[in-house]
């Protein structure tokens, strides 16, 4: 069985959407997935040990990653640039995140800690990981799809982080709770999209929001 998925092995397959990693796999090499921008999910399994150097760097696609149990360390920028990543799980075993393993990552507003690392919101410590961060906690993921549209309520303020369903011309929700704001990059990159209808119920737009939307 595959054991390892060696350094660069899919190292910017940009049309790459979905992969599956056997239970088999103990670790993942440096950059083994890097530039993948076309991949939507990942499933790390329960057998791997340790995620290598800039493993999903550039992984622009990605909302969310669980880190498992049996992980114990994360590599130097393993998850650095993974504008779509809102969530993430950092497993009980991790003992090490590396340099910045989540640097700008502007819209990870949730950092599920399971571990024993002190990491708090707002702070560069531990690759980053929680310096966007809104929320810091140990519970369920608190991210809502809506309709493919992503939000997230911290201190009942409605954020609207992304969008990842496939329509190009998008008319926003009317509303979300009473109102929402459209959060930081919440769109950035989306090159696809070709209009956008923003109704009353929105009270902000971030910063960024829909930088590089090229179309």
């Amino acid at each position: 069985p595959v054991t390892s998925i060696g350094n660069y092995s899919f190292y910017f397959c940009n049309g790459l959407t979905s992969v599956t990693i056997p239970n088999s796999v103990t670790s993942i090499g440096n950059e083994a997935f890097a530039g993948c921008s076309g991949l939507t999910s990942v499933t790390i399994p329960d057998g791997v040990t340790s995620i290598g150097r800039q493993a999903f760097a550039f992984c622009s696609g990605l909302t969310s990653v669980t880190i498992p149990d049996s992980v114990t360390s994360i590599g130097d920028g393993a998850f650095q640039f993974c504008y779509g990543l809102t969530s993430v799980t950092i497993g009980n075993s991790v003992t090490s995140i590396g340099d910045y393993a989540f640097y700008e990552c502007y819209k990870l507003v949730e950092v599920i800690n399971k571990s024993s690392l002190s990491i708090s919101k707002g702070s560069s410590s531990y690759g980053f990981v929680a310096y966007y961060a809104l929320d810091v906690h140990s519970g369920e993921s608190k991210i809502v799809n809506y309709n493919d549209y992503l939000f997230y309520t911290s201190k009942g303020v409605n954020y609207l982080l992304g969008y990842v369903g496939t329509a190009t011309a998008l008319t926003l929700p009317n509303n979300y709770g009473e109102n929402y704001k459209i959060y930081n990059y919440a769109f950035r990159g989306c090159r696809g999209l070709t209009s956008v209808t923003i109704p009353n119920s929105v009270t902000s737009i971030g910063s960024y929001a829909f930088n590089n939307c090229s179309s």
